[in-house]
């Protein structure tokens, strides 16, 4: 799918010239078949394969997935697929898949006529958007829980550490101005002093000769 050319010899288009797809003939032909229906949401698939395969790997205890996960995170899959079949038939544009069918695929572009007739442009957006967002984490096994705790726990260490570093400031301007305020009173009082030697002096007599 990587190596996709929309002259090979597919699906759609049938001629006898030489593939450019890496896999030759049949990938040429799997590629058209795939990007004809689903369009750039075909990338979709590896995608899921490689999610199955690490949701493998990360099993614990050697225990096999339950049935019921797997099943849940196929439909969450297939959610996310016809989702972004819809809004990629609607918002975006590429020049290299087919027009008839457009960037979300002959199944993009028939879901995207099927709910703009009773929620509008904006409401099929809306729509679509949400699915997307509620499954995606579902299927790449995601949690939003675990996000907010995460991001909640980085907020309380971040205001923790500014509260630290401010609390520090003003501990350090306080002792400075403290300081400040110190030496200030040491030199009125001095002053203070001089000027009142300076009155005893003038009030006192002068010695008679």
């Amino acid at each position: 799918m990587i190596t996709y050319d929309v002259a090979d010899s597919g699906y759609v288009i049938k001629n006898d010239l030489e593939a450019n797809n890496y896999l030759g003939g049949v990938g040429a032909y799997f590629s058209s078949f795939v990007i004809y229906f689903f369009g750039l949401a075909s990338y979709f698939f590896p995608l899921f394969f490689l999610v199955y395969g690490l949701n493998l790997i990360d099993v614990k205890d050697n225990s096999k997935p339950s049935v019921q996960s797997v099943l849940i995170k196929f439909v969450a899959f297939l959610c996310v697929l016809l989702s972004t079949c819809c809004l990629s038939s609607m918002h975006i544009y590429v020049s290299w898949v087919p027009m008839e069918s457009g960037a979300g695929g002959i199944i993009g572009k028939s879901i995207n006529e099927f709910l703009i007739q009773g929620l509008d442009e904006i409401g099929t957006t809306l729509f679509s958007s949400a699915i997307w967002i509620i499954f995606m984490p579902i299927f790449i096994g995601f949690s939003w829980l675990n996000f907010f705790r995460l991001t909640g726990k980085l907020v309380i260490t971040f205001v923790s550490v500014l509260g630290q570093f401010f609390t520090r400031v003003f501990t350090s301007l306080k002792k400075l101005i403290g300081s400040f305020e110190k030496k200030k009173t040491k030199k009125a009082i001095k002053e203070r002093e001089i000027i009142e030697v300076k009155e005893v002096v003038k009030s006192d007599p002068e010695p008679k000769k």
